[in-house]
């Protein structure tokens, strides 16, 4: 059985989007200080095993200024945006389609959030 990360990433790797996947918040951390590509959109839960998902986000967004995040959570309703993050950054609450994250992806990589 898949883990939800894994079909999210199937399913934008579907819809022609180059994905970078991590199975935690402390691998994501690694993966983003290591990669010497560019990184145009960081997806993140805000709680996850290892490093939260903000935590994650303020330590990518020092070394990669300016980087779009969507950060989705089915514990909270409380928006996670621009009042925290700048505006760059986007919040989804849980349960969301696939079709609503592939459209949020789209309008964050067009630089609208």
């Amino acid at each position: 059985m898949k883990l939800l990360w894994e079909v999210t990433s199937e399913y934008l790797r579907s819809k022609g989007y180059e994905v970078v996947d991590a199975r935690d918040g402390d691998a994501a951390l690694q993966l983003c200080e290591s990669r010497n590509g560019p990184i145009d959109l960081l997806i993140t839960d805000v709680v996850m095993p290892g490093s939260s998902g903000p935590s994650v986000a303020r330590a990518v967004l020092e070394a990669r200024p300016g980087l779009r995040t969507i950060f989705m959570s089915g514990y909270t309703d409380r928006a996670l945006g621009p009042e925290l993050f700048g505006p760059n950054a986007a919040f989804l609450q849980k349960p969301v389609s696939l079709d609503a994250l592939a459209r949020k992806v789209h309008s964050m990589l067009n630089g609208k959030s």
